[in-house]
């Protein structure tokens, strides 16, 4: 059996779906401004990869945010800030 080509039909298939699915990513030198420790740089000191995974905590930590801010609230202490 051949391996698959550009041209066989599963290849074809399988780059129409990649297309279709939403990708998101971060830029490493705009992460690498405000947020240096999970960016990865060459020999020369050059921003280079975004190691996603040191992210997920901070994920998981601001997914946890707004129901933290509203038990703060129900227990008076975080004020209600009001925008004029």
């Amino acid at each position: 059996m051949e391996p698959p080509t550009d041209s066989t039909p599963e290849i074809r298939e399988r780059r129409i779906v990649q297309r279709l699915v939403r990708q998101y990513g971060l830029i490493a030198e705009e992460v690498a401004t405000v947020y240096p420790e999970p960016v990865t740089r060459t020999a020369t000191g050059e921003v280079q990869a975004v190691r996603y995974q040191e992210l997920i905590p901070m994920v998981v930590k601001l997914q946890r945010l707004p129901r933290e801010v509203a038990e703060l609230r129900t227990h008076g202490q975080l004020p209600r800030l009001t925008v004029s």
